[in-house]
């Protein structure tokens, strides 16, 4: 398993915020792929994917970016997830 830091930046409307995430995954699997696919799940009604991991949702009304991913140590992981 590997540990990974997740920075994805939500737009709805005006309003503009970043949610972090820390997950472990399959040693074998793409940490970029998993935080797309994290980013393309954040609301349901998905309608359109853009360049560079950019997801529309909502008539374009809310979109999900990602911002940041990184594989992290075991320690670094161990201290996000207390406060994340």
């Amino acid at each position: 398993m590997k540990k990974i830091f997740i920075i994805l930046n939500e737009t709805s409307g005006e309003s503009n915020w970043t949610t972090k995430f820390v997950r472990e995954i399959e040693a074998d699997k793409n940490k970029e792929e998993f935080a797309n696919e994290l980013a393309r799940e954040q609301y349901s009604n998905f309608d359109e994917e853009l360049k560079g991991g950019v997801y529309l949702f909502n008539g374009g009304c809310n979109m999900v970016e990602v911002l940041k991913v990184e594989e992290i140590t075991n320690e670094e992981f161990n201290v996000l997830k207390k406060f994340i």
